[in-house]
């Protein structure tokens, strides 16, 4: 094995034992509990079940993050390639509309997205590319990556309380995301 592949596994095991470490972690002793999340009477004080979801918005820093679980709320937006983002619904129509604004700590719109959801996706006669809507447990999950890295958002990045709002079928959520810059 040469050099090169030994320190790609050894940085692959690393990486996976982080996110790992992160998951576990992010699960107990949060006395209250983001959207996305729900807390069961079954359970220790502070611990979370992740199987039940509720409506809301949850964040990661990657597809990983967000299918392990993950709810993060403070990102270095001078390092991340996309801001994953998931919109748990209870019910909705089939196909749904998802309605993203990304705001900085000014208040100023500096990202805005409008995506079609339907659990048989395809694309419609206008062709508009219709993204899969999850079903997990029951409940529908919206996934979308917002690009951060070489984007509008990198051109006007600011340090502090940036906002995500988001609408979908008939609701609307908001979630504050603590952003660094490095800069």
């Amino acid at each position: 094995m040469t050099a090169t592949r030994r320190g790609n596994a050894a940085a692959f095991m690393f990486v996976l034992a982080l996110g790992s470490s992160h998951a576990s972690a992010a699960s107990v002793d949060n006395p209250h509990p983001r959207p996305g999340t729900a807390q069961s009477g079954d359970l220790g004080a502070g611990e979370i079940r992740r199987d039940r979801p509720f409506e809301g918005v949850v964040l990661a820093a990657s597809q990983l993050a967000l299918e392990s679980g993950s709810d993060e709320t403070s990102f270095h937006f001078a390092h991340l390639r996309d801001l994953w983002v998931r919109v748990w619904l209870a019910r909705t129509t089939d196909p749904v509309q998802l309605n993203l604004r990304l705001i900085d700590p000014q208040g100023t719109l500096i990202y805005e997205a409008s995506v079609p959801y339907a659990s048989a996706p395809t694309i419609n006669a206008t062709n508009v590319l219709v993204f899969k809507a999850k079903t997990l447990g029951g409940w529908v999950a919206l996934d979308y990556a917002l690009p951060v890295s070489g984007s509008v958002v990198t051109r006007h990045l600011s340090e502090g309380a940036w906002t995500l709002e988001a609408e979908a079928g008939g609701r609307t959520f908001s979630t504050s995301i603590d952003v660094t810059t490095g800069y």
